[in-house]
């Protein structure tokens, strides 16, 4: 590939999606432009007007086209001499829970395969929280919310999550037993005692 001469940027979103990009590319090509450098083409969450709040970096986002919407400005670029850059934000992986890589960091902390694709600082300077993923969430005191019902555990498919407002934190699989050992005990009770 030889180096472009110039780059234009492109802010893609849904008014400028790959396929409208495809129709610029032979005006662009004739001012002289050698690249196009496009904005994140990741999957972002839901309602994101910029693409900089990645959730699903293995997918296209489809509010910009699909693969083959993709492989043609790619090819249609290349017929015009034209380079694509693409910013694929490695740094911007969105922390909310659409992000199935987030919800796995919150669900297994350090030991996730996910956990290298955060910035987390997994020893703090403050005592008993080390390996611990302290979320900023609250908007009162712990236990004020815990006795006002403000956090709530609930299952969510097949995990638990804690509840605040409306945020939803995944809890790691290893701390529910208590949640679930009542229940298993009132079961096998009103079955008459033995496994359930």
């Amino acid at each position: 590939m030889t180096p472009p001469s110039s780059t234009y940027r492109l802010q893609l979103g849904p008014d400028l999606d790959f396929a409208t990009v495809t129709g610029l590319v032979p005006h662009l090509a004739r001012l002289g432009v050698g690249a196009l450098y496009l904005s994140p083409c990741f999957a972002p969450r839901a309602g994101s007007t910029h693409g900089y709040d990645v959730v699903d970096p293995t997918r296209l986002n489809p509010a910009l086209g699909d693969e083959a919407a993709f492989q043609r400005l790619a090819r249609v670029a290349h017929e015009h001499g034209l380079g694509l850059v693409l910013d694929i934000v490695p740094n911007h992986q969105a922390a909310c829970g659409e992000n199935p890589w987030w919800r796995d960091l919150l669900r297994h902390g350090a030991a996730s395969p996910h956990a290298v694709a955060f910035d987390v600082d997994w020893r703090p300077p403050w005592p008993g929280a080390d390996d611990r993923l302290l979320l900023p969430i609250l908007g009162t005191r712990y236990a004020e919310a815990l006795k006002d019902g403000q956090l709530r555990v609930a299952l969510r498919e097949h995990d638990f999550e804690l509840r605040y407002y409306e945020h939803r934190a995944p809890l790691d699989p290893a701390t529910c037993a208590p949640l679930v050992a009542d229940g298993l005990d009132a079961l096998a009770a009103e079955r008459g005692g033995g496994d359930v």
